[in-house]
């Protein structure tokens, strides 16, 4: 015989009838028995982990991908307090006007490069999950780059890749976020 038409084996429903199953096994399975007998894993569609318990999970969830935020306020604001230090003159010598000008723009340049070249591409390709993981590590490289900078050039390099990782958590949370939110607490 012939290869078979299609060479993928047919994928399982995505929620199963609950007609045959006794009464609690969903329950027990970690399963939400809806009303119109189709049973739903907990956590889709609302459905159980931030339905049941008022929503708290959601709560904990933004929370945590909003210290990725955290992390954009503290490259962008840590800056104001380093240039007393660079001003003063450091192991990088004493910097001009327009060198320290350059440093402190690194960071929305690489923002503004990272929101609107990177994250669409990294979230498509990644996932919104693994791309802020991603991003997350971005952000620690651009602290080592800027930690261990023996020139201008590699401080500003720093800045500008941890400007790259803020502008990806200013895409990547709020989409993140958004899609893990149940539909009734949209918009």
């Amino acid at each position: 015989p012939g290869p078979h038409p299609h060479p993928h084996p047919p994928r399982a429903p995505k929620y199963r009838r609950s007609s045959s199953t006794p009464p609690n096994a969903n329950a027990e399975a970690g399963n939400i028995d809806t009303n119109d007998g189709i049973v739903k894993p907990l956590g889709v569609d609302g459905a159980g982990a931030g339905a049941s318990d008022g929503g708290r999970n959601m709560r904990r969830l933004t929370a945590a991908v909003c210290l990725s935020m955290l992390s954009f306020g503290a490259a962008t604001g840590a800056v104001a307090g380093a240039l007393l230090f660079l001003e003063q003159g450091t192991a990088l010598g004493v910097l001009s006007t327009a060198t320290k000008s350059l440093i402190v723009a690194a960071t929305p340049f690489g923002a503004l490069f990272g929101a609107v070249a990177v994250a669409p591409h990294a979230a498509a390709a990644l996932g919104r999950r693994t791309s802020l993981l991603a991003n997350n590590a971005l952000y620690i490289l651009g602290a080592i780059v800027m930690a261990t900078s023996l020139t201008p050039v590699q401080l500003i390099l720093g800045r500008w890749i941890a400007g790259v990782a803020a502008g990806l958590s200013t895409s990547l949370c709020t989409m993140y976020i958004a899609e893990c939110a149940p539909a009734a607490s949209r918009g």
